[in-house]
Parts: C-alpha cells; sequence; structure tokens
C-alpha cells in the first residue's frame, strides 16, 4: 500500500507530467531504500536479540522430530540451518520485499494518472 500511495504522491508532485518509467523508478528506488532499512534491522535483531534466532530453530527442531527424523539426520540438518539462518533471513527478506516492491511499483505506476501533454 506504502508503495502505491508513494506512486500516487509522485505523480501529483510532479502534476502529472509523468511516465509510466519515471514512476517505475521512483517507486523502486523508494522499495530498493525500504530493504536496505530492513535488511540492516534484520541483521542488527538478530544479533542482538539471539533469541530470535533460537526460538525458530528449536521450532524446526521439533517439528524434525514430529517426522521421526533420525538423530543424526535432525542434527545434521540443525548444524546446516543454524549456520546458514543469518543468510537465509538476508535472502528472504531482501527477495520478499524486491519481489513485491517490483509488483506494487509497476502497478502504482500503472494507476498513477499522468497528462497527454508532457513538457519535457
Amino acid at each position: 500500500v506504502g508503495v502505491l500511495l508513494f506512486c500516487l504522491a509522485y505523480g501529483k508532485s510532479r502534476d502529472h507530467y509523468v511516465t509510466f518509467g519515471n514512476v517505475f523508478k521512483a517507486g523502486f528506488r523508494m522499495v530498493a531504500l525500504t530493504t536496505l532499512v530492513m535488511l540492516a534491522w534484520a541483521i542488527i535483531a538478530i544479533l542482538v536479540f539471539p533469541e530470535m534466532k533460537e526460538k525458530p530453530l528449536e521450532a524446526t527442531q521439533q517439528q524434525l522430530a514430529k517426522q521421526k527424523m533420525s538423530a543424526e539426520k535432525i542434527e545434521e540438518t540443525m548444524t546446516m540451518t543454524r549456520d546458514k539462518y543469518t543468510l537465509l533471513t538476508v535472502m528472504v527478506v531482501m527477495f520478499s520485499n524486491l519481489f513485491y516492491g517490483v509488483v506494487f511499483s509497476l502497478i502504482g505506476a500503472a494507476i498513477t494518472k499522468k497528462n497527454k501533454n508532457q513538457q519535457y
């Protein structure tokens, strides 16, 4: 919703003398900046609040035990998950934000009013 509102506000700030590409570019820049802030928060939160990492790992271990996996396989999976947790978190935050950002930037660029007589 924020991306859509930003795109609409961007068009209005330019008196609607914008193109689809201009609005999309502005919306995507906003999404990119927001993604960087979210990445920084995710990394800081994992470092400052280690329980944010441990709770999901415990839940994963319990889920694996319910699936009747061998203790050796559970330990191997948990070691790999523990080692890659920060990387996986960064990837999920980055790609999900960027994916939805592109989608909503495209929608925002499409719905933003554009004047026919554009001044360059």
